[in-house]
C-alpha cells in the first residue's frame, strides 16, 4: 500500500504561498499536482507541477502549468514524461524542448 503524501506549506522568496506534497521526502502525488503556488495578493493559483517519485511526470496533460497572477489565464504549459521534457507551449505557441 502506497503512503499518503505529506503536505508542507511555506512562502517562496517572491511571497507566493507554496504547497508541496511529498512521500518519503520525494515530491509525489497521484491525485493532483504535487506543487501548487498561489499569488500572495490575489490567491490565484499561479503554478502547478505534477511529480511522480521526484520526477516531473504527467501522462494526461502538462506537468507544469503557469498562470498570470491577476487573471489566472494560462501563460505556459510544459509537458514531461518520466522527468524528460516533451513539449513546451508559451501563450499558445509550441516550442522545442
Amino acid at each position: 500500500m502506497e503512503q499518503r503524501p505529506k503536505k508542507q506549506i511555506f512562502r517562496t522568496p517572491s511571497g507566493a504561498m507554496r504547497q508541496e506534497f511529498k512521500v518519503s521526502g520525494s515530491l509525489h502525488r497521484n491525485d493532483g499536482p504535487a506543487v501548487i503556488e498561489r499569488d500572495a495578493r490575489s490567491g490565484i493559483v499561479i503554478r502547478e507541477e505534477y511529480w511522480e517519485r521526484n520526477r516531473l511526470h504527467r501522462e494526461d496533460g502538462p506537468a507544469i502549468i503557469e498562470r498570470a497572477a491577476r487573471t489566472g489565464k494560462i501563460s505556459s504549459e510544459v509537458f514531461y514524461t518520466n522527468g524528460k521534457q516533451i513539449k513546451k507551449i508559451i501563450k499558445g505557441y509550441p516550442t522545442s524542448p
